[in-house]
């Protein structure tokens, strides 16, 4: 259950992501995805924009390859 078993599942399935709601969950939970998974997480929260994706994105960065891959990932996912 809870993180290590998310992580399982989401490698189980095959999966390239894990999404989260961040107003859902309990912050441990997302805390411990972030350590227990090799996917990367995306966390949503607030209402929807009109095509039903975030309103506005914010990709944090700390100029280094990952976080070039994370801004390259989020604007595939989340185009104009």
């Amino acid at each position: 259950g809870g993180a290590a078993g998310i992580a399982r599942a989401a490698a189980g399935a095959g999966a390239s992501l894990v999404v989260a709601e961040a107003g859902a969950q309990e912050p441990s939970l997302l805390l411990g995805l972030l350590r227990e998974s090799p996917l990367p997480l995306l966390l949503l929260a607030g209402a929807a924009g009109a095509g039903g994706g975030p309103a506005s994105l914010l990709v944090a960065t700390d100029f280094s390859a990952s976080s070039r891959h994370a801004l390259e990932v989020a604007l595939a996912l989340f185009p104009g």
